[in-house]
C-alpha cells in the first residue's frame, strides 16, 4: 500500500508523513490535503494556507494541473477533527497538511527523534521553549508594574507540561509570581481571567492551544473588559483586540512546509527530513488596547514591532 504524506502544524511541531515518490508525469495529479482545526473564512488562517499554495506554485506545482488541493476546516471539537481527518484520508491524498497544538511527536511514538524522524512524520516546530522568557520580557516592558502572571493552559495538550515548566522558570528569573490555571472550555477561561482581575498588578499569559485559539475573539473581549494586560501565542489575538503577541511567523512555517511537500512529492522520505526550529519571529502590539489600559509604549519598543494595530 502506498504511504501518504501528512503535514500537521502542532503546538510543538509542524509534522509531515512521507510517501513513496511517483513519476511527475503520471496521472492523475498529485493530491494535497489540508486539515485545519478552525472554521473556514478567518482571514489570517486563510492567508497561511494561501501561503502554502503560493509557495508550491513557485516550486513548479500548478494548482488544478499537476496538483490539486482538498481543504477541510473544523473546530477544536476533536470528534469533528477525527471525522474530517478520516474523510480526508479516504480521498487518498499524497500529502496531508494539518495543524494541531496537542502533539508531542516523540512522546506519542510518531518519530524516533526530531533530528531523524525515521518514520513517515516530520515537520517544523513553532514553539521554542526559551521564547516564553522573551514573551514575559515583552509583557514586562509594556506593563512594567506587572508582578504576577497567570498562565492559562489546557492540560489536554501533551506539550503543556513543557510549556508550564518553561513559563515558571522564566517568571522566577524575572521576579514575577507565576500563577497556573488549567482550563478545558471558555467558561473555565472566564473564571480564571476573572480571578486574575481580582489580583493586584496581574497579567495573563496564553500558551498555544486550540481551545483558546478557537475562542480568541471572546477571550480578547473578556480580557479587555476586565482591563488586564495579556500576551498571546498567535497574532490573531492582537488583531481581535489583544495587547501583545510574540512568536514564530506562522505564514513563514507554511511556506517552509511547502518545501517539504515538494521534496516528498519528488521522492524524498519524511524519515530523512528532520524537524526544524522557527527561523523567523513576529512581535505585534495593539496600540489602541495599550492606550485603553493606560500603558505607555516606548518609541524603541514600537520600532521593534513587526506590526502595530491602531
Amino acid at each position: 500500500m502506498r504511504r501518504r504524506a501528512f503535514i500537521a502544524l502542532v503546538g510543538s511541531a509542524l509534522l509531515s508523513a512521507g510517501v513513496a515518490g511517483r513519476a511527475l508525469a503520471q496521472s492523475p495529479p498529485r493530491r494535497v490535503g489540508v486539515l485545519m482545526p478552525y472554521p473556514r473564512g478567518e482571514p489570517e488562517y486563510d492567508r497561511r494556507v494561501r501561503t502554502l499554495r503560493q509557495e508550491l506554485a513557485t516550486l513548479g506545482w500548478t494548482d488544478g494541473g499537476d496538483i490539486v488541493f482538498d481543504e477541510r476546516w473544523a473546530t477544536d471539537d476533536m470528534n469533528r477533527v477525527r471525522m474530517e481527518a478520516q474523510s480526508l484520508l479516504a480521498s487518498k491524498p499524497d500529502v496531508v497538511v494539518a495543524i494541531s497544538g496537542r502533539v508531542d511527536p516523540v512522546g506519542v511514538g510518531w518519530v524516533e527523534s526530531l533530528a531523524r524522524p525515521g518514520g513517515n512524520v516530520t515537520g517544523f516546530t513553532f514553539i521554542e521553549l526559551s521564547m516564553f522568557g522573551k514573551m514575559l520580557e515583552m509583557l514586562k516592558q509594556v506593563a512594567p508594574t506587572v508582578a504576577r502572571v497567570m498562565f492559562i493552559y489546557n492540560p489536554d495538550n501533551r506539550s503543556a507540561v513543557y510549556y508550564r515548566r518553561s513559563f515558571e522558570t522564566a517568571a522566577q528569573a524575572l521576579v514575577i509570581e507565576p500563577i497556573v490555571r488549567p482550563i478545558h472550555s471558555f467558561a473555565e477561561i472566564e473564571r480564571a481571567v476573572v480571578e486574575a482581575s481580582g489580583q493586584r498588578d496581574a497579567a495573563v499569559f496564553f500558551p498555544p492551544d486550540v481551545t483558546v485559539q478557537t475562542n480568541r475573539v471572546e477571550v480578547a473581549a473578556l480580557i479587555g473588559r476586565l482591563r488586564l494586560p495579556a500576551i498571546y501565542s498567535d497574532s490573531t489575538f492582537v488583531r481581535a483586540g489583544g495587547l501583545l503577541y510574540y512568536g514564530a511567523d506562522r505564514a513563514e512555517l507554511f511556506r517552509r512546509a511547502a518545501g517539504y511537500v515538494d521534496r516528498i512529492l519528488r521522492g524524498e522520505k519524511a524519515a530523512d527530513l528532520p524537524f526544524q526550529q522557527p527561523t523567523k519571529y513576529e512581535f505585534m502590539i495593539n496600540l489602541k488596547t495599550a492606550r485603553d489600559l493606560g500603558l505607555e509604549v516606548s518609541p524603541t519598543l514600537l520600532a521593534l514591532a513587526d506590526a502595530v494595530v491602531e
